[in-house]
């Protein structure tokens, strides 16, 4: 597989004792679909069918449950987690992404309203997704993977990951003196790139992240660092 963007590529066959090696524009490693152009959408769209596939099977035979923590663990278990591993990788930046995996979360928290008060959220007036998140309560899978990014840089800053590769690509951004502190000041530099998919490297990506909840202080320890971020998403532990 030649991982590049350009439209015209130099393709090279290569052979191991005489035996030509098979070239392909996708190749699943550690459970993640990687493609030729460095998109993701081909492992996006597996994940969400999946996670489909396992949500309908879980709704169809939890017909009759009515215990709240029975029917959520299945879904956190089996469905959520799908939609959530390693999601540091491949998390989407273009919103038709986010949306649709945020659609099979939709899809069970509806469900799951029906169950605990008897009527579907769209009737007689419709309920925004959001509230029922807020009902439940429930965390987005949005503001879910941002918190996976936020833990990552705490656990990367304090030595939880060890990986000097990582360490060294990290700039701290010195701040101009100033008589005014501002709130949520940039945190980190983020390195120019030559190329936009530089943009969605994971470590980047977690970085961006960072600076927008940058008055969570990294010194935290890791339960307390990890609380202060559920607050500020507004996800629990479910």
């Amino acid at each position: 597989m030649t991982i590049t963007r350009k439209r015209t590529q130099i393709e090279n066959n290569y052979s191991i004792n005489n035996n030509q090696l098979t070239r392909v524009n996708t190749k699943r490693d550690l459970g993640v679909v990687f493609q030729a152009n460095f998109k993701f959408d081909q492992h996006i769209n597996s994940i969400i069918s999946a996670a489909n596939r396992t949500l309908g099977l879980i709704l169809r035979h939890s017909k009759f449950f009515d215990d709240f923590d029975t029917i959520t663990t299945l879904y956190t278990a089996l469905v959520r987690s799908k939609l959530e591993y390693a999601a540091i990788i491949w998390t989407p930046k273009h919103e038709f992404y986010v949306k649709n995996i945020e659609q099979v979360q939709k899809r069970f928290v509806r469900v799951l309203f029906l169950k605990l008060n008897g009527f579907y959220p769209a009737y007689p007036s419709a309920i925004s997704y959001q509230t029922l998140l807020e009902a439940l309560p429930m965390g987005s899978l949005r503001n879910r993977r941002v918190f996976y990014q936020l833990t990552f840089i705490h656990d990367i800053i304090n030595n939880s990951i060890i990986c000097p590769g990582i360490i060294d690509r990290i700039q701290f951004k010195i701040p101009n003196l100033s008589l005014r502190l501002r709130p949520n000041a940039d945190y980190f530099n983020i390195p120019i790139t030559d190329c936009p998919v530089g943009y969605d490297s994971p470590l980047v990506s977690s970085l961006t992240a960072y600076n927008r909840y940058s008055s969570i202080d990294l010194a935290l320890y890791k339960e307390i660092f990890r609380i202060e971020c559920r607050n500020q998403l507004s996800i629990n532990t479910k």
